[in-house]
């Protein structure tokens, strides 16, 4: 509550591969664009059964740029 309060948020990243760090820069400015939060913690997981892209979830906000089957 204390983070919600203070425009903090958190969002998940579930990819198929490790991201860089200029793709995680632009995933934290869209949540922020997004939500209007100030600061965004970022946590990523690699999830194997991804074959490409990823899901993105944060309060308010799913983005899913998968590709989970052939």
């Amino acid at each position: 509550e204390y983070q919600l309060q203070h425009g903090v948020i958190e969002a998940d990243v579930k990819t198929a591969f490790k991201l860089s760090d200029n793709i995680k820069i632009k995933l934290v400015e869209t949540v922020k664009a997004t939500t209007g939060a100030k600061k965004v913690l970022l946590n990523e997981e690699i999830d194997t059964s991804l074959l490409a892209g990823l899901i993105l979830s944060a309060p308010d906000m799913e983005l899913d740029l998968s590709l989970k089957t052939k």
